[in-house]
């Protein structure tokens, strides 16, 4: 098994950022002033908080959130990622083009020995599942040539860690290539594949799904700010005896100084929390709590299906604690010097052929 760059494990720390999106706003307003008995979430703050910490400055914080414009193309660049989604393929009898699929049986070996091998795999030229340099060698062959080359994987071709360096040699015959077709965009088409009665009202909704998408980015960037600024606010005398997260005692590639690192920054965190929470009297429920996961399960997290298969899947204590800190971040932010600024440049902003026409190899190469 071989370890995508882009999807190396996360310790429990990171993973936290994953959470982010959409969420910002459910916490919004939880976790009031203490009153009469509440269903109220113990047993994960530091009580003795106040021992290891003492607060700064926390209130009225500066921090600038950012209005992003969506322009017109990335309305489009978003249409035509889900029509490239709903493609139609077809044989064709021609060389493969990028943007083609092709199939073929395909062998992969390098110093170690064989790597890989299979008999009916299916690559889309363009998209660089084992790099761009590979894509490049099928550019050009037709249904019943065989592949043979060889590959000097640098660290900005290699789909693996592994293969950086290496030489890995690809060998195979190629059964077919299909060409793919884009749906047509039209009132019909719309109406069909999204609800919409023309595509001018679908484009309106995308549009107003990135406006919404960035603004909920736009606040989690504010907020992780202003944590930042409260926690490096505070004066650290010492570190509690609590025992390290699971992930600290996982077999990891990770530095033991860059573990070190983390398990500090999570610990300082922690006790800002704890003590904010404590000065300022908030609660953490499990209603608020279930609310939290609900949202999750409706954005980001959706793929969990349910609250138990999302506890599951990352574990009830990152969760709570996740929980807690964007309670902390919301009550930081309500609280905070907050400057507005419009941006034209969006995270959103990717550029497409302007060129309607454009064979579907440079929409694809474009947008990858």
């Amino acid at each position: 098994m071989f370890m995508k760059k882009s999807a190396a494990k996360l310790p429990a720390i990171c993973q936290g950022a994953l959470l982010t999106a959409a969420v910002l706003t459910a916490l919004t307003g939880c976790g009031g002033k203490k009153e009469a008995p509440t269903d109220e979430i113990t047993g994960y703050l530091i009580e003795d908080a106040s021992d290891y910490v003492t607060l700064g400055n926390y209130k009225n914080l500066p921090v600038t959130l950012y209005t992003y414009v969506i322009s017109d193309d990335e309305v489009e660049n978003t249409i035509m990622n889900r029509m490239i989604e709903e493609m139609t393929y077809e044989t064709v009898d021609r060389p493969a083009e990028m943007g083609d699929v092709v199939t073929l049986a395909l062998k992969a070996s390098g110093s170690s020995g064989e790597l890989f091998s299979a008999d009916d795999m299916r690559l889309e030229l363009g998209m660089e599942e084992y790099g761009y340099p590979l894509d490049e060698a099928l550019e050009g062959l037709s249904a019943g040539d065989e592949l043979d080359t060889v590959i000097r994987y640098e660290a900005e071709d290699a789909p693996f860690e592994e293969w950086i360096g290496e030489e890995i040699r690809f060998t195979g015959k190629i059964s077919a290539v299909e060409e793919g077709y884009l749906p047509d965009l039209t009132d019909e088409y719309v109406k069909k594949q999204y609800g919409f009665d023309s595509v001018d009202e679908y484009r309106e909704n995308v549009r107003e799904e990135l406006e919404k998408s960035s603004a909920l980015s736009s606040k989690d960037e504010a907020v992780t700010e202003l944590i930042d600024q409260a926690v490096s606010g505070c004066t650290f005398k010492s570190y509690p005896d609590i025992p390290a997260p699971e992930y600290a005692e996982e077999e990891t590639d990770m530095d033991p100084e860059l573990t070190q690192m983390l398990l500090e920054e999570e610990m300082r965190s922690k006790l800002f929390i704890s003590a904010l929470f404590q000065k300022e009297n908030l609660v953490l429920t499990n209603s608020e709590y279930d609310n939290y996961l609900s949202i999750l399960l409706d954005g980001d997290m959706s793929s969990f299906g349910t609250a138990e298969e999302l506890e599951k899947g990352l574990g009830r204590d990152l969760l709570v604690w996740n929980a807690y800190t964007y309670m902390a971040g919301n009550f930081l932010y309500d609280e905070a010097d907050v400057t507005e600024e419009l941006m034209e440049y969006s995270p959103w902003d990717f550029s497409i052929p302007e060129d309607p026409d454009a064979d579907i190899g440079e929409v694809i190469e474009g947008i990858g």
